[in-house]
């Protein structure tokens, strides 16, 4: 395989669940003409959830080229974003607060 694709983002380890578009709207279909989803509240996602590295790993095979993904910090991945001309960049963009391990009332981590 060549260079790798570029593709980047700052989801770190995080796990997406997606699906295709026409599931969801299936799915939203469904509780919208059916009864008894009054007052009902559903979460949709896709069957497996993966991350955005396994997600450029499954990209490679499929596509018979070499994608990598990039794991960028939050400031970064927005500035990138804005330089490609994206207005709305870094609306609503939540910032990664660095880990803390919590502690027990007797001391010890949690």
């Amino acid at each position: 395989m060549s260079r790798p694709a570029p593709f980047s983002g700052a989801a770190n380890n995080g796990r997406v669940s997606a699906a295709a578009h026409a599931d969801y709207a299936d799915a939203g279909a469904v509780v919208v003409t059916e009864d008894g989803h009054t007052g009902s509240v559903y979460e949709f996602g896709g069957d497996q959830a993966f991350t955005m590295t396994e997600f450029a790993q499954a990209l490679s095979e499929v596509s018979g080229r070499s994608v990598g993904y990039t794991d960028l910090s939050t400031d970064r991945y927005v500035k990138a974003l804005q330089g490609f001309g994206s207005r709305r960049a870094g609306r609503g963009v939540r910032r990664r607060r660095p880990r803390c391990r919590s502690r027990r009332p007797d001391g010890r981590d949690g």
